[in-house]
């Protein structure tokens, strides 16, 4: 289970798979930050299976929110992902596949010509 983690001060969101389309466990991991002091505001989305925290950061620190977070078991934080981890993973997708293109492209050019223009692309 895969788990994305958006921090930016004063607000922090979980994505979890299991919260999609599951309102009543968004609801218990919301229950999770009932008595925690310096949040102002705990809001979920069943539709994006995420749980978004405002927080005062001056009073509680974002590492407190992902422990309350990891304690309820809602977050393995050993597996998530942070938006750097998302981005890197996109852009090695994208790299990949736009080699894939411009090696095809390279290839049926060299296929059009003679054998010698093949081998000029290899080479």
């Amino acid at each position: 289970m895969a788990h994305y983690i958006h921090h930016i001060p004063g607000r922090l969101r979980v994505r979890n798979p299991m919260f999609k389309d599951n309102p009543p466990m968004l609801d218990e991991a919301r229950n999770c930050f009932k008595d925690a002091s310096g949040v102002k505001q705990v809001s979920a989305n069943a539709l994006t299976g995420s749980l978004t925290v405002r927080y005062n950061p001056d009073i509680l620190p974002p590492e407190r929110i992902l422990q309350i977070f990891e304690d309820c078991q809602y977050v393995d934080l050993r597996r998530a992902a942070t938006l750097d981890t998302h981005l890197n993973e996109s852009f090695n997708k994208a790299g990949k596949y736009v080699g894939r293109a411009a090696l095809s492209v390279m290839v049926d050019t060299a296929l059009k010509g003679s054998g010698l223009s093949f081998l000029s692309v290899l080479i």
